[in-house]
């Protein structure tokens, strides 16, 4: 049984235009967890996008899943992507153009030596991946993309898989996630956070969440993240000022100046109702 495609249900005319292929097992799961913040109680939800495939996970694949089909109908033999030596990107495209038929060239720049590095290069190697060494001035690029890709029938993929059809991957996941809130799995987020990149996953969901008619923010900068935490690290009371009741295990806020505001509509608003009710009862008897 193919797995859902949250595109095409959405937007059929576009889903029929962009053919995907069935890699990922989706939609991958959302959970809502419990949390403890410098004694602070709160929740965070999860989607857990590390199982996106058995093959291997990550969000890699859901970009594959579009650019592999539109390789297949240019009648392609090859993909070739960019990384460095331990890029999950051009580990994930190797493993998958690998089971859709198509022989892979990775060209990979130079990272310092680690165990996930050692790892990554293995699997390569036991894929049968080839490995090009790639980088020096523009010049020198060029000739090496030449001598290992002209003739080759080759589809060249950018860094990360960020092109527009990757990023259509999600587009999908943000509507899947609206699905997955709609259906009760997890409270709609008021803020997504995302590892930024070449920014095409983060592109993707909030162009997809928008669609979906979901407010929420999609963070992906990495550098703001760790300011913010460190701040909270460095002050951990910075927020007592605004509960309601300090020092204390209520979790109330003292109500800001839109809180009023918004409550006296709403007061007026069932007022207004409740009056219209009385008068229209009282012209029906």
């Amino acid at each position: 049984m193919s797995p859902p495609d949250f595109l095409k249900e959405r937007f059929p005319r576009l889903g029929g235009q962009l053919p995907r292929s069935d890699f990922a097992t989706l939609p991958t799961p959302a959970r809502q967890h419990e949390v403890l913040f410098q004694e602070l109680p709160g929740r965070i939800s999860i989607k857990y996008d590390n199982l996106t495939g058995s093959i291997y996970g990550g969000n890699k694949i859901r970009k594959l899943e579009y650019i592999f089909p539109r390789a297949a109908k240019k009648h392609c033999l090859r993909v070739a992507t960019f990384g460095a030596a331990g890029s999950n990107h051009a580990l994930a495209t190797a493993l998958y153009a690998r089971e859709a038929g198509f022989d892979c060239t990775c060209f990979l720049s130079h990272q310092a030596k680690t165990p996930l590095v050692a790892a990554t290069l293995n699997l390569h190697i036991r894929n049968g991946t080839e490995l090009v060494r790639y980088g020096g001035s523009y010049g020198t690029r060029v000739r090496t993309l030449r001598e290992h890709l002209w003739g080759r029938h080759a589809w060249v993929i950018p860094m990360g898989g960020s092109s527009w059809l990757g990023t259509v991957g999600f587009v999908a996941a943000g509507l899947e996630l609206a699905a997955q809130i709609a259906d009760g799995d997890v409270p709609r987020p008021d803020r997504l956070y995302v590892g930024a990149g070449t920014m095409g996953t983060a592109v993707g969901l909030a162009l997809g969440l928008a669609l979906a008619g979901l407010r929420t923010e999609v963070h992906a900068d990495p550098q703001r993240d760790r300011q913010n935490l460190e701040r909270a690290y460095a002050n951990p009371n910075q927020f007592e000022k605004r509960r309601l009741f300090p020092r204390t295990d209520f979790e109330f806020l003292r109500p800001r100046m839109k809180d009023v505001v918004g409550f006296l509509i709403s007061v007026l608003v069932c007022g207004l109702i409740i009056g219209l009710l009385l008068l229209l009862v009282g012209i029906g008897s």
